[in-house]
């Protein structure tokens, strides 16, 4: 992965790229009949369903469970939860060895497929998972990220929300519930081997969880956009992906039967995921997942929140790329020779879009934040290894 930054045509990179597409996309409704197809695709026999304990009791999950079955032998553990932990990745990969499992296929959010990632990536490593996690010094401004090298298992990435982007990224991370921070993986055999893309699955989703998520693909693109790892390809990708969200999520809120629209957020997701796959998030997300990990805040509702904190904190040092971004929704034309005032119009329109979905601005109307966690959330968010790809330096806790 490249950390410098790019040439000042924001085009050019001289000294070269690397980028990471490794996932196959199977789009359309009803797709999700597809997964024993896909599984038989890449020589899977003995798959492990992993999803949530609300998923696996629905009649949707027994379904796809019975289709499954008519080809492979397969078992089902339904017990990742929000925020999911260390504990759930142990725990799965107990039931990865028991199942003498060959393959994985996770159906849910990010919490699910990230859970899967964690437990693929410890099992094949045969050693915990925090021996093999990202670790970021502030002081010293010095990112470790241990390689993966042993042999995964493959996996199938079905997701019922779009937002993650996780069903086409290579990261994986979880919750250590004893000090409250996320442990994070990456490796390119993490990345799934196929997703699912199925907007069926995502209609009966809440809309406030369908905003918070959808928010949070937005802000991967926004993100990836300005990143000191941004690359052309990831570039090209987010401007395609960012309009997607942008029109999709209001139709999705005005009728959440709207398969169309369901169905752009969710290929909006999946782009979003080959870019991050290159390209790492900044600032805000340092921001948001402390705001999951010690509050317990949904990953989307911090988003929603801190989105507009930490684009107008990088606004001074980013005027080209939101200005590019901002014609890409068509809130700016450009051309203008004045990126400064299209980055500040792009902005206040991506501010205004948020607002039409009355969701909370504050932390404290959320009622997960209270003053005293405050402190500890900036800390948090200071030793973060996404400020690492900050485009504007965060240089101590008090900023």
């Amino acid at each position: 992965m490249n950390s410098h930054r790019a040439s000042s045509d924001g085009l050019v990179w001289p000294r070269g790229f690397e980028f990471y597409a490794t996932t196959r996309i199977v789009y359309g409704a009803g797709v999700r009949a597809a997964i024993s197809q896909e599984l038989a695709r890449i020589g899977a026999q003995r798959p492990l369903i992993v999803c949530s304990p609300r998923f696996g009791q629905t009649r949707e999950a027994q379904a796809i469970l019975h289709n499954v079955a008519g080809t492979c032998a397969v078992d089902m553990w339904a017990g990742v939860t929000p925020h999911s932990n260390l504990v759930e990745v142990d725990e799965i990969c107990k039931a990865l060895g028991h199942h003498e499992a060959d393959s994985v296929v996770a159906i849910g959010g990010g919490s699910v497929l990230g859970a899967a990632k964690c437990a693929i990536a410890q099992f094949g490593e045969g050693v915990p998972l925090a021996e093999r996690a990202w670790s970021y010094d502030p002081a010293q401004g010095r990112l470790t990220v241990p390689e993966l090298r042993a042999s995964m298992l493959p996996l199938v990435a079905v997701p019922t929300i779009a937002g993650s982007s996780s069903e086409t990224n290579q990261f994986g991370s979880v919750k250590d519930e004893r000090t409250g921070e996320k442990v994070r993986v990456r490796g390119p055999a993490l990345a799934p081997k196929v997703a699912i893309l199925d907007p069926e699955l995502t209609v009966g989703l809440d809309m406030p969880t369908t905003v918070g998520a959808s928010v949070n693909g937005f802000a991967h693109c926004v993100e990836i956009l300005y990143s000191t790892s941004r690359d052309p390809v990831s570039i090209a990708l987010v401007l395609a992906a960012a309009p997607m969200f942008f029109r999709g999520l209001p139709r999705v809120v005005e009728d959440g039967s709207d398969i169309e629209a369901r169905g752009e957020l969710l290929v909006g997701s999946a782009l979003s995921g080959m870019a991050l796959n290159n390209a790492v998030v900044a600032l805000h997300h340092a921001m948001c997942h402390p705001l999951g990990n010690i509050c317990e805040m949904p990953h989307g509702q911090a988003n929603f929140i801190m989105l507009p904190h930490a684009l107008k904190f990088n606004l001074p040092v980013v005027s080209k790329e939101m200005a590019r971004l901002g014609q890409a929704l068509h809130l700016v034309e450009g051309g203008t020779g004045r990126e400064s005032e299209e980055a500040q119009d792009a902005y206040d329109g991506i501010v205004e879009w948020l607002m039409q979905f009355d969701c909370p601005t504050l932390l404290r109307e959320t009622g997960y934040v209270h003053e005293g966690d405050i402190r500890r959330l900036a800390e948090s968010a200071f030793q973060d290894t996404c400020i690492f790809y900050n485009p504007r330096a965060v240089e101590s806790v008090e900023v």
